[in-house]
Parts: C-alpha cells; sequence; structure tokens
C-alpha cells in the first residue's frame, strides 16, 4: 500500500490542519450519531443513561488526548532536530507514561463509576442512574 505524498513529510502547520480536518470530520459524525438517536429513540431514561455514559469516557480521553497532544509536538521536535533516534526514544516514553497513567485512571474510574455518574448526572435515580453506571463502565473498556 502506497502511502500519499501528504502524509509522508509535511510542516507543523500542515499537520496541524490535517489533524483540525480530521477533528471536523469527527465532530459531523457525532453530531450525526446524536441525530440518529435522537429520532430512532427519543428522549427515555435509556437515551439519556446512555449519553451520560458516553460523556464520561470521552470527556477523560478529551482531557488525555489535547494535553499530550499540546505537550508532545514541541519536545518531538526538539528532540527530532537532534536525532532520529533521540525524537523515536522520547516518543515510546511518552506513551508509557501517557497510556500507564490512562489505564490507572480508566481503572479508577471503573470502579468509582457511580460517583462520576451522580457528578454528571445528579438527578439520575433508581434503573436509569444503574443503567448509566453500568454504561460508563463499558464504554470505558
Amino acid at each position: 500500500m502506497k502511502i500519499p505524498a501528504f502524509l509522508k513529510k509535511q510542516t507543523i502547520t500542515q499537520a496541524a490542519l490535517i489533524i483540525a480536518v480530521i477533528s471536523f470530520i469527527s465532530k459531523f459524525f457525532g453530531f450525526f450519531r446524536e441525530v440518529l438517536v435522537a429520532k430512532y429513540f427519543g428522549a427515555t431514561g435509556q437515551t439519556d443513561a446512555f449519553l451520560v455514559a458516553l460523556i464520561i469516557p470521552s470527556m477523560i480521553l478529551g482531557l488525555f488526548s489535547s494535553g499530550f497532544n499540546t505537550l508532545i509536538i514541541p519536545f518531538y521536535l526538539e528532540k527530532k532536530a537532534q536525532s532520529m533516534e533521540a525524537a523515536r526514544r522520547f516518543v515510546n516514553s511518552a506513551f508509557t507514561v501517557w497510556g500507564t497513567l490512562f489505564l490507572i485512571l480508566s481503572i479508577l474510574i471503573f470502579i468509582f463509576a457511580p460517583s462520576f455518574v451522580r457528578v454528571i448526572a445528579y438527578g439520575f435515580k433508581g434503573e436509569t442512574f444503574h443503567l448509566a453506571v453500568t454504561l460508563t463502565r463499558y464504554l470505558l473498556i
């Protein structure tokens, strides 16, 4: 499989533009998903539980990925100016640290899912609350 020329080597501006376009497309598909959920399932307790369960893992992943992207690019470029080997070691170390922290945080959220659901969906009770907790745990995995 041949890699397109614009993906092989680009400037920071070009890479940022590619990421921005992909993010925009992702938001569009997210909106489309919401429209389909509303159309086919309506506004029920089950739909609310699903949406709350979707918020918690998405929020945590968003926090981690935004911070990670903001931090890694400048340091990567600095290391790459030194040598490709230094850049590779930096990226491997950064992913190892990030992955470990993300795994620990995911385990904590899995364990304390009821508390997170209470914070996000204060008024949930009974069946809807338990469904939101269960879905949060499934979506977190």
